[in-house]
């Protein structure tokens, strides 16, 4: 008589025992891990998350409404920037002044156009760049921990002042902002087991961030050093280079283009 084929040992992919050991006789009872994911605290925080979400699409709401009825004038940083807006161009010095950052200046012309050349229309842009951050920071809150680390890191950063300030302002701070919480996002996307695409769209944010602000030129060497940190030293020079050969291009692109 055949003796009978070995019980499987281990765990498969989902954490379950192969073997059926603490599952019951017949090992249909799930692994208590298992069961933990799916449970009440996690769908609890899913809809602290989702509360968090519809209180920033409030607190929009309500700056773009004040923005409306706002009677601050463009201060003289702001009305250069609308100036330009008139008549775009690429890259950097473009316009005269070796510090004057494209992006900003373009999303003041596309905001301009679509809603009015009015001061509220041109500085709407900011207010919904700095809810898209938030939501973005969300993204990365769950991607790191869970729900409810993801709706706090919303929700904090809504109600920071300075962002509420910067939401009222036509500046670099809200496209900087979105383009390095975007790249923050793809990262840590990348980090979890991610495909190339998250790099490139880490690579893109930014490349796009820099043509915002000067300031995310830093955002690569930050990269390096998480990488450097948290994952083996083999994988990291395939994903450098594939965030620098974005990054870089598209800089490059866009400031070859003004010269």
């Amino acid at each position: 008589m055949a003796s009978p084929a070995p019980r499987p040992r281990g765990r498969d992919l989902g954490g379950r025992d192969l073997g059926g050991r603490g599952r019951g006789r017949r090992g249909k009872k799930p692994d208590a891990a298992v069961t933990r994911k799916t449970g009440p605290a996690d769908e609890a925080g899913l809809g602290f998350w989702q509360v968090a979400l519809y209180i920033v699409v409030a607190l929009t709401i309500l700056r773009l409404a004040f923005l409306r009825v706002s009677p601050l004038e463009f201060d003289p940083a702001e009305a250069a920037r609308w100036l330009w807006s008139r008549g775009l161009a690429w890259g950097y010095g473009a316009w005269g002044q070796g510090t004057a950052s494209p992006l900003p200046i373009w999303l003041t012309a596309a905001s301009s156009s679509f809603c009015g050349p009015g001061e509220a229309c041109a500085r709407a842009v900011s207010p919904l760049l700095q809810a898209a951050t938030a939501m973005l920071l969300g993204g990365a809150g769950v991607a790191l921990g869970s729900w409810r680390l993801g709706a706090w890191s919303m929700l904090v950063y809504a109600t920071l002042p300075g962002v509420a300030l910067g939401s009222m302002w036509l500046g670099a701070d809200a496209p900087l902002m979105f383009f390095w919480a975007a790249g923050l996002y793809a990262l840590l996307r990348l980090r979890r087991g991610g495909g190339i695409g998250w790099a490139l769209l880490c690579g893109l944010a930014a490349g796009l961030g820099a043509l915002s602000s000067e300031a995310m030129l830093l955002f690569p060497f930050a990269v390096t050093l998480y990488l450097a940190f948290s994952i083996g030293a083999g994988l990291i020079g395939g994903t450098l280079i594939r965030v620098y050969s974005v990054c870089v291009s598209v800089f490059s692109v866009c400031d070859q283009s003004a010269n």
